[in-house]
């Protein structure tokens, strides 16, 4: 009698492993993730999403992706790494949650999650007010029209009862007005990740209208921080790829609430350049300093 219970038993568990097998719990463990393997930072964030071991993880890289490995099954989730990774994602006919991050906007397709990595402007502005306690004013530059100032910028700068002072720059005769806008009193200036601003004419004058009039402006990168930016907040590959992950878990795991369609990066790095600060005759504040992952 004892025998054939526990061969019983033994028949259960099978049966019960063989559910679960089949089951949409154990198909949440494959999670493809697309991106161009030639952007170090595209790459080096889906290498630390397999480094992670939370999930079955397939990586994709865009230069070497077939129709055919496309079309072969549906992962549980997909995420993008960049706007070329979402664009090939959203072709492929499966009714799957897709997160796009490092990417410019928003999309309509009922599939997409954005994980916003766009420059947290609000910290921005905080920080800047208490570096330079007199500004009023910020000045903002941009050349194509994928970087023009963005609804929070502009609440960001009412909310702190400051002036927006907006100037597109992709005319080069636009070059002198905006520089002079830059150089009056009270004025702090945001460059936004634009690249057209990054060349000869443009990026060397800004830095130099800075340096001069000893008019702070706040970077995006830890090299234009070594450009004499006096701040940027920074994302580094393990901090994305940990919001990835944890958006995934709400995700493919979710609670009684329905995870919400955007969520915004939290995991900035703050990277100052105290040398050029001080010959600007502002002062660091202790606890802003201790925030600080690199110091110039």
């Amino acid at each position: 009698m004892k025998t054939q219970s526990r061969k019983l038993a033994a028949l259960v568990a099978v049966f019960g492993l063989l559910l679960l097998t089949c089951s949409p719990v154990f198909a949440i463990s494959e999670l493809w993730v697309f991106y161009r393997s030639k952007i170090p930072l595209h790459a080096k964030t889906a290498d630390q999403i397999t480094s992670a071991g939370k999930y079955r993880v397939v990586l994709c890289p865009l230069e070497t992706l077939s129709a055919s490995f496309l079309e072969s099954h549906p992962p549980a989730l997909a995420i993008a790494i960049g706007d070329s990774a979402l664009q090939k994602i959203l072709t492929m006919p499966w009714n799957i949650p897709v997160i796009g991050t490092l990417i410019d906007g928003s999309l309509t397709d009922k599939r997409f999650y954005l994980f916003d990595t766009r420059q947290p402007n609000d910290l921005q502005i905080s920080f800047l007010m208490r570096l330079q306690k007199d500004i009023r004013k910020i000045w903002y530059p941009w050349t194509s029209e994928e970087f023009a100032p963005a609804q929070e910028l502009k609440n960001a700068v009412q909310a702190a009862g400051l002036e927006l002072m907006l100037w597109k720059l992709d005319n080069p005769e636009n070059l002198t007005g905006a520089l002079k806008a830059f150089s009056t009193e009270h004025c702090a200036g945001i460059l936004p990740p634009d690249p057209q601003l990054i060349n000869n004419a443009i990026i060397p004058s800004i830095f130099q209208e800075s340096f001069s009039g000893k008019k702070p402006i706040v970077g995006y990168s830890e090299s234009m921080v070594r450009k004499g930016a006096v701040f940027a907040l920074t994302l580094t590959p393990d901090e994305l790829a940990s919001g990835l992950m944890k958006y995934a878990d709400d995700l493919l795991r979710p609670s009684e609430k329905e995870a919400s369609r955007s969520r915004k990066f939290s995991g900035w790095q703050l990277i100052l350049n105290v040398t050029v600060l001080k010959k600007m005759g502002l002062e660091v504040p202790e606890d802003l300093r201790g925030k600080a992952a690199k110091i110039f």
